[in-house]
């Protein structure tokens, strides 16, 4: 039988790596709980594997999903306003021929078989509400937790950014971004990793949950998403589907949080990519820019994407065609801030008043930012002026919509946990303050 690429690696690699396998799959100290065979009510089957998440999904609406691995009614209590409420999810069975082999102890590989999505839509939400909820879940403990909805255009709030998270060192990056407790959280795409001996969708979801169970959070689509085993449809579309608003696609979508509207783009795919005059999503992305643009409540656009459109990296020269796009449409429309992924370190660039981030430092081992600087530099004099600052490490973005307007954004470092499971107070690196348009 021919083996997949992965299977090939693993099977090539694991008796060396194993040795390594307790430290690396260092996941922390909490990182993956034992299995319980002493618990005759205990079945790994039955368990969540996949959050609970909460993904935004149009005005005064969320989703809430989770995946087991059996066909069979969980309840989830939602308290709202001071009341429960016990209903039992929608389910969805499909049947994965999808299998990643992982190493670590206890560790949660991707596994053949029925898969059952559960989804629980919470609607009529007021801006700010407090919703809490209690996954009862068959054989283990309850999984408790809560979100805040879209509060109010005029009111402050917390976004957490991350992208490329990558095993083993995820976990120090996911750790550092809940520990500024986001009220929503982007991912900027590269969930996962194929070629990553630690990397399996099941464990890349535990490892978030400290992320998933205290705020919305939306996916960016990214290259490794469109990996070996048609990941990008049975992992990413099937988890993700019909996030934000209702008119977008998996793979791109809009949403809006306390007055910014957050257009999140398809750097990947094609055809269909930007770049395609007249595609589904060029005519997606103008449509939303100008109705924002003509939205009085909406107070901040932002574009996010995974592959940078400017970077000094190994990455450079990048799409010139999307980076024209892309800028053009920014100082027609007044977007001021764009996110972007794929580069393992952190890069700041303004140009002509657009702020560009790339960040792709959730856990992917860093690489050096100026790898392709002089290659820039002869190719297109003047470019690397552009770039403000940079960082070899790994780390996250958190950005605060102040009430007034004022939009800060602060990278920090990844903190790596002591021993004792404390996390050490993160290192600022760079801050960005835009203040309150006029």
């Amino acid at each position: 039988m021919k083996l997949r690429r992965r299977e090939f690696l693993f099977s090539s690699f694991s008796a060396g790596l194993a040795l390594l396998a307790p430290g690396l799959a260092g996941c922390g100290d909490d990182a993956v709980d034992a299995p319980r065979p002493q618990d005759a009510d205990y079945d790994p089957m039955r368990v969540v594997l996949k959050g609970p998440f909460v993904q935004l999904a149009g005005a005064g609406a969320a989703r809430l999903r989770f995946e087991t691995r059996t066909d069979e009614d969980t309840v989830v209590v939602l308290r709202r306003g001071g009341a429960n409420q016990r209903v039992v999810p929608e389910r969805t069975v499909t049947d994965l021929d999808y299998f990643r082999p992982i190493l670590g102890a206890g560790a949660l590989q991707d596994e053949r078989g029925d898969h059952v999505l559960h989804e629980v839509v919470i609607d009529d939400l007021e801006p700010g509400e407090v919703v809490e909820y209690r996954v009862e879940q068959w054989g283990d403990e309850p999984i408790e937790g809560s979100f805040v909805a879209p509060v109010a255009a005029d009111a402050a709030f917390r976004l957490g950014w991350i992208a490329d998270t990558m095993l083993p060192f995820a976990p120090d990056s996911i750790r550092t971004l809940a520990a500024f407790a986001p009220d929503v959280v982007l991912h900027g795409g590269d969930i996962t990793y194929d070629a990553s001996p630690f990397d399996s969708w099941n464990q890349l979801m535990h490892e978030l949950r400290v992320l998933l169970r205290q705020a919305p959070a939306m996916f960016v689509v990214g290259n490794h998403e469109f990996e070996s085993q048609d990941e990008l449809d049975v992992q990413y579309r099937r988890l993700f589907q019909q996030q934000g608003d209702p008119g977008g696609h998996t793979n791109y979508f809009a949403f809006t949080y306390g007055g910014v509207r957050f257009l999140c783009v398809d750097s990947e795919s094609s055809p269909g990519r930007l770049t395609d005059e007249g595609s589904a999503q060029l005519v997606w992305l103008d449509a939303e820019l100008e109705a924002a643009a003509g939205d009085a409540s909406v107070r901040e656009t932002i574009i996010a994407f995974h592959r940078p459109t400017y970077t000094l990296s190994k990455h450079a020269p990048g799409s010139l065609a999307m980076r024209d796009l892309i800028h053009e449409r920014c100082l027609t429309h007044g977007v001021r801030l764009v996110l972007a992924g794929h580069v393992h370190a952190y890069e700041r660039f303004e140009v002509d008043g657009v702020h560009y981030i790339i960040d792709g430092g959730g856990g992917a081992l860093a690489y050096d930012p100026d790898e392709k600087l002089e290659e820039v530099e002869a190719l297109r004099p003047g470019e690397s002026e552009l770039r403000v600052t940079s960082e070899r490490a790994t780390g996250v973005c958190v950005l605060d919509f102040l009430e007034d307007g004022t939009v800060e954004l602060n990278r920090y470092n990844a903190a790596r946990q002591r021993q004792d499971g404390s996390l050490p107070e993160p290192e600022l690196v760079d801050t960005l303050v835009l203040p309150a348009r006029s």
